[in-house]
């Protein structure tokens, strides 16, 4: 999978850093795109999506790119038994969210 290089000049802020973020859709397009503009401002990024390819895809591009500071959680926003599972994992893992 082929990522733009600099899509993150949209966003510059340190209030993101160490602040953990919630992404749908963070596996491509313009989720992949937001995801890694929070990554370059220091946020620990948790990325949902549906798609198990392109989560594979994006979290091994991701890790090379950022470490430990991003998590793909496999999702379905249409199927409310994976939101509740999916919420309880991240609040479990990470306590809060500062940003959805």
């Amino acid at each position: 999978m082929q990522m733009c290089e600099n899509p993150t000049n949209f966003l510059k802020f340190d209030e993101y850093r160490g602040r953990v973020v919630v992404i749908t859709g963070a596996a491509q397009g313009i989720g992949l795109v937001t995801a890694m503009a929070f990554l370059e401002n220091g946020a620990h990024v948790v990325g949902i999506d549906k798609d198990l390819e392109a989560i594979s895809d994006a979290k091994e591009d991701f890790l090379n790119r950022y470490g430990e500071k991003v998590d793909f959680l496999l999702c379905d926003l249409a199927n409310p038994q994976q939101i509740e599972r999916t919420c309880k994992e991240i609040v479990d893992r990470y306590g809060e969210v500062h940003v959805l």
